[in-house]
């Protein structure tokens, strides 16, 4: 049951209302950062939930009055391009390398130089010892399992006012950079998409 709590009418469209999940954004930081952009987990607003119902989905494919797009959507940043699907838009973001958000999904990259994580006095030699180190920093308990030869992944909840929210993380680097990108939904629709959210991390390419 797809809870409307995450959706509100904006121009016309249907966007998802990233305050509710400032806080649990928050918790999912690379380990040099501490804030939660403009409106961080000090601003009552940001974890306040609108009264709202839910509605049964009666197919797999529908998630309560919304139907996830099927139609393929590259965005590009300076970085990488990432495909998701054309119900995405871009969002402007302070603390993230890239937020794109659905009316149901977010998807959003973070990246730290291997030198400001050395500097910070974690000792970090590979990409299981930064994914662990990253969620030790968050407060984040998971186990990291391997995704492939160069990237690791977990999963973990968070429950906000009653609502119960899940997170997959992807975690690579390059020569000099680490690399996490998550994808975050409420957890009945996390179930649905979470096949998805692998095909999208296998479509990102980093530019040279």
């Amino acid at each position: 049951m797809l809870n409307k709590s995450l959706i509100k009418t904006k121009n016309g469209k249907k966007t998802f209302i990233k305050k509710t999940l400032c806080l649990a954004l928050m918790l999912s930081l690379p380990i040099g950062m501490t804030g939660c952009g403009s409106e961080g987990p000090d601003n009552e607003k940001a974890t306040e939930a609108p009264d709202s119902t839910g509605t049964d989905s009666d197919s797999e494919n529908k998630l309560g009055d919304f139907y996830p797009s099927k139609t393929p959507k590259e965005f590009s940043n300076d970085f990488l391009t990432i495909t998701l699907t054309d119900d995405y838009e871009e969002q402007e973001t302070s603390d993230y390398v890239f937020n794109y958000s659905s009316p149901y999904s977010l998807c959003f990259g973070m990246s730290e130089t291997k030198e400001s994580v050395t500097a910070a006095g974690y000792t970090v030699t590979g990409l299981d010892d930064y994914a662990v180190v990253a969620m030790q920093a968050a407060g984040i308990t998971a186990e990291v399992t391997p995704y492939n030869d160069t990237t690791r992944t977990f999963t973990w909840e968070k429950e906000i006012n009653n609502i119960q929210y899940c997170y997959k993380a992807f975690v690579t680097e390059t020569d000099s950079t680490y690399w996490m990108f998550q994808f975050a939904a409420q957890k009945d629709v996390f179930d649905v998409l979470n096949t998805e959210y692998d095909s999208y991390y296998n479509s990102v390419v980093f530019k040279n």
